[in-house]
This record gives structure tokens, C-alpha cells and sequence, in this order.
């Protein structure tokens, strides 16, 4: 079940794209992590993970108060943009850690991962692509972009 709170924040978070920003299901735990750094033989993918990862975010949500939430909804954009105009420069390896500095900040917009994995791809970074294609689907499983770019890396790797 997930809580009031998770609900309302889930609702604000639906903001920003609501195709994209699904909580992962279960009841999470009370260690909370909000590290997103990626890497291909990371195990931090899994659903308790997400789990962590949602109650992480949900916390920085209740923190902020409601009269900052547009601010916080401000500010993960912002870092979106950011992160898409160094990939757009072709900075690939300043877009991956500015992806990784969003998702810091709000680790359940799948869009985040989807984005990081593009630049993961053109940097030939396969099996990290491959990672963060995995979480932008355990968040959301119908996400298509994100499946496209796991399945061109997979292939990539032969896998």
C-alpha cells in the first residue's frame, strides 16, 4: 500500500510526465538510498531498490513542504534540461553524469534512465545503457523508448 504522502507526491510527480513517473510497487524498508550511479554488474535495480529509491524521494518531497513542491518540481526539470543540453552538445560523458545527478534528486522518473542510457549507448557504454533501460522499466514497463534503446544495446553486447 503506499501511503498519503507517497500518494500525494506520486500525483505531483505525475506532473512532470505521468506516463513516466510510476512508484514501484511494494512497501520499500527503512533504509533509504538514494545513490542512482549506475554500472553493468550493479545488483541496485531490483525492486527492493526501487522500492528505497521511491521512499528516498518521497522523503525529499515531504521535507520540502507544499508550498515548495513546485519548486522541487522546478528544480527536477531543470536538471532534466541540463542533462539533455549537454547530450545535445554531444557531451555524452557530462550528460551521463548530469543524468546521474537527476536521478539523485528524483530516482523514479524513468525518463532520467531512459535519456542516461541513450548517452550510456553513444558513449559505447553497452551493458551500463543496458542497467539503466532495466530501472526506467521496472518503473515503467510500457516505457517503448526504453525498450528499444535496451534491445540495440543488448544487441550491441550480443546478448
Amino acid at each position: 500500500a503506499v501511503s498519503s504522502a507517497a500518494a500525494e507526491a506520486y500525483l505531483c510527480l505525475g506532473d512532470l510526465d505521468a506516463a513516466s513517473c510510476v512508484a514501484p510497487q511494494g512497501n520499500g524498508s527503512d533504509e533509504r538510498n538514494a545513490d542512482a550511479t549506475m554500472t553493468s554488474d550493479d545488483d541496485d535495480d531490483d525492486d527492493a531498490s526501487c522500492a528505497r529509491r521511491w521512499n528516498a524521494s518521497i522523503d525529499n518531497f515531504i521535507a520540502s513542504g507544499p508550498t515548495t513542491t513546485r519548486a522541487w518540481l522546478s528544480e527536477v526539470a531543470r536538471l532534466k534540461e541540463e542533462a539533455n543540453a549537454k547530450y545535445a552538445a554531444k557531451d555524452y560523458d557530462a550528460a551521463i553524469s548530469a543524468f546521474e545527478n537527476a536521478v539523485a534528486y528524483c530516482p523514479i522518473y524513468s525518463a532520467l534512465y531512459s535519456n542516461m542510457a541513450a548517452a550510456f549507448a553513444l558513449s559505447k557504454k553497452h551493458a551500463e545503457a543496458v542497467a539503466a533501460c532495466d530501472v526506467a522499466l521496472r518503473l515503467n514497463p510500457s516505457y517503448e523508448k526504453a525498450q528499444q534503446r535496451r534491445a540495440i544495446s543488448q544487441k550491441k553486447l550480443g546478448t
